[in-house]
């Protein structure tokens, strides 16, 4: 069972209903999207935790020779 808010004033299934009224689906007989809004008052999923492993990298510096100075001929 679904619950949904009245989005404005409105007449479902032979029964007037005003702005911010909650309602079940089976009791209007089902989803009006242009009057209706689905409501956060059912339970939230809930969703696992992902743990990411901060990996530290070292940066290894290579010892480079220096580069030697060519004579112009």
């Amino acid at each position: 069972m679904a619950l949904y808010e009245i989005t404005q004033d409105c007449r479902i299934a032979n029964n007037e209903y005003q702005k911010w009224d909650v309602v079940s689906d089976t009791e209007v007989g089902g989803y009006y999207p242009s009057v209706m809004k689905l409501t956060n008052w059912q339970k939230p999923e809930k969703k696992e935790k992902v743990i990411v492993d901060e990996v530290k990298e070292e940066v290894v510096k290579e010892d480079k020779k220096p580069n030697k100075k060519r004579k112009k001929k």
